[in-house]
């Protein structure tokens, strides 16, 4: 139960936060959000690609898109949609190993399989856009 409880807390934060996607029906006028930040204001941002190499399943380099607004990302079991998930929160700063399902911090990198060698280093990048100054 608390893997379910901390999956779905992942998922709404990712959905909420770097997505930024807001909730409205379909007669509301436009929400447009604005954040305080050092006495500026700031227009937030949306996340418009994430790139992973060498980062747990993802053992080449791998760009995934988000031209238009996710909902939830699916595939068949042990796919690796919670490492994405992981790969956001470790590229935002996130130390727990355990908080990224690992016993160490060096269970983020790619550890080889059958078939392939394991890889020396991990990287994760995340592209933001502003939708609303292109």
């Amino acid at each position: 139960m608390d893997a379910l409880r901390s999956l779905v807390r992942d998922w709404r934060f990712l959905l909420l936060h770097l997505l930024n996607q807001t909730i409205q029906q379909v007669d509301d006028p436009p929400v447009r959000l604005c954040v305080k930040l050092f006495d500026m204001e700031v227009e937030p941002m949306r996340l418009a690609k994430l790139t992973l190499c060498g980062f747990k399943s993802f053992a080449d380099k791998t760009e995934i898109v988000f031209d238009q607004p996710v909902t939830g990302i699916v595939g068949p079991n042990g796919c690796g949609k919670s490492n994405v998930v992981d790969a956001i929160k470790w590229v935002l700063g996130e130390q727990s190993a355990k908080s990224l399902r690992g016993g160490a911090m060096m269970d983020v990198i790619f550890n080889g399989s059958s078939a392939r060698k394991p890889s020396g280093m991990a990287s994760v990048t995340l592209h933001f856009e502003n939708p609303l100054n292109p």
